[in-house]
């Protein structure tokens, strides 16, 4: 097992980020959505907009200094979890749900959401494994791809 630790994402962090979002986009969602609808995210500003807004309220998980995954929550929802793609099975993506996980309990929610491709199968298998229930299916507005609905009791 890889060596890793968990920290608040610092705003110094805001450029690794990005890498490993567009890094992760490219590789895990290439294959079900189309390049001309991931394009804003690999090639344009959207990432670096996203996590300009995002990284206070983010996780991060590194080794040896290299942010290599990362999550966010909000209210009682995971908006995002990315491990490295180079770093899935190592645990960590394990661990930044664990700790989302806590955060959206010790804020008084009883129950999780979260959304995921359906398509990601090992996103799918990932949260399905961890005790996350599907809730129902819809098409994502931005990628016209279907996602599904996951909920947790907390």
């Amino acid at each position: 097992m890889t060596e890793f630790s968990l920290r608040r994402a610092a705003k110094k962090d805001v450029p690794a980020l990005v890498s490993l979002c567009k890094d992760t986009i490219s590789e895990v969602y290439g294959p079900f959505i189309p390049p001309e609808v991931l394009r804003p995210w690999v090639e344009g500003d959207a990432v670096e907009v996203l996590v300009g807004e995002q990284w206070p309220r983010m996780v991060v998980a590194e080794v040896e200094s290299v942010v290599v995954g990362v999550a966010a929550v909000s209210e009682d929802a995971v908006d995002l979890l990315w491990v490295h793609p180079s770093r899935h099975g190592e645990g960590m993506g394990t661990a930044l749900l664990g700790c989302v996980e806590a955060e959206m309990r010790e804020n008084g929610h009883r129950t999780g959401r979260l959304s995921c491709f359906t398509q990601n199968d090992q996103g799918m298998g990932f949260y399905l494994s961890r005790g996350w229930k599907v809730a129902g299916e819809g098409k994502n507005e931005e990628t016209g791809a279907l996602e599904t609905r996951m909920v947790k009791t907390l």
